[in-house]
């Protein structure tokens, strides 16, 4: 678990720091079962039981909170990954984790992806935000659908010239998934691009405040534009998404935009977009009835 934790190579600040959480989660469930020394070939599926149950009794923020279904799914997932580790190097002849039922594991959490309609996204372009890089950053990646991590460390000589002359687009590799991605730079986004400072290689240097603090004035921001949702800056990719579907684009098309690794990653995106086409179509429900109610009424 140690030589885990420590392989942080090339993994952005989030990541490593979510191995760094489970590691601790796991030697406080060890202390609890009174098995702080126990060996990876010992440990079993009941172990693995037991450890999920430890996971829904954890809080934190002074014991304010629990650990969510996603959290707890996602540390699952990376000791599933560290006894495949173990297993090749024959530390253990099976792994555990893949002895659980599915009934047994954290459920998949199908939250609802937050996003800005083409309206919304109108709505906040116009209202100012106190930290202007925030906006530029935000709105730039509603437009190319790039991550947080990715806007971050987006370098100037990741942006090329198309062969066309005009066209610029960007291809980089995905601090998340390793993913190398081309990605057509449109005249909306271009619009949200700093300007370029001489000797100066990373685009969005000027963004010097920490990404909570960019949360607390995206929050701000989105309340000054009146928009009543819980808009987080993951939600410009997701707006990023449902914005070109809405416009008509290519499934396939959007998935290779993303850096999606499968097609069913980006339907979610094409669900949501057809739901809210219902919903749209549904606000002409019993228009025409109330219409015709007053008529009778009148006469």
């Amino acid at each position: 678990m140690e030589e885990y934790v420590k392989d942080n190579e090339e993994l952005s600040p989030s990541s490593a720091r979510a191995k760094r959480n489970l590691k601790t989660r796991l030697d406080e469930y060890l202390l609890y079962i009174r098995k702080p020394d126990i060996e990876a070939k010992d440990v079993d599926k009941d172990f693995c039981k037991g450890f999920i149950a430890f996971l829904r009794s954890c809080t934190y923020n002074q014991g304010k909170k629990r650990l969510s279904d996603t959290t707890i799914r996602m540390f699952v997932n990376r000791m599933g990954t560290v006894f495949n580790k173990a297993l090749t190097e024959g530390l253990v002849s099976v792994n555990p984790f893949k002895l659980l039922e599915a009934k047994e594991k954290p459920r998949k959490n199908n939250a609802t992806k937050e996003f800005l309609t083409i309206e919304e996204l109108k709505q906040v372009i116009a209202t100012p935000c106190r930290y202007d890089m925030v906006k530029k950053a935000f709105l730039f990646c509603c437009f190319t659908g790039l991550r947080y991590s990715d806007m971050k460390s987006l370098k100037w000589s990741e942006i090329h010239q198309a062969a066309d002359g005009k066209t610029l687009y960007i291809s980089k590799q995905q601090v998340k998934t390793k993913n190398q991605v081309t990605i057509p730079l449109s005249d909306e986004s271009l619009k949200w691009l700093p300007t370029k400072v001489e000797g100066i290689d990373t685009v969005f240097h000027e963004l010097t405040i920490t990404s909570t603090t960019v949360e607390v004035v995206l929050g701000e921001w989105m309340a000054a534009a009146g928009i009543d949702k819980h808009i987080t800056y993951h939600c410009s990719r997701h707006t990023a998404a449902t914005t070109l579907l809405t416009l008509g684009a290519n499934l396939y098309v959007v998935s290779k935009l993303l850096g999606h690794q499968s097609i069913r990653m980006t339907e979610v995106y094409a669900k949501i977009v057809d739901q809210k086409k219902i919903e749209t179509m549904n606000l002409v429900n019993n228009m025409f009835n109330k219409t015709r109610n007053n008529q009778t009424i009148a006469q």
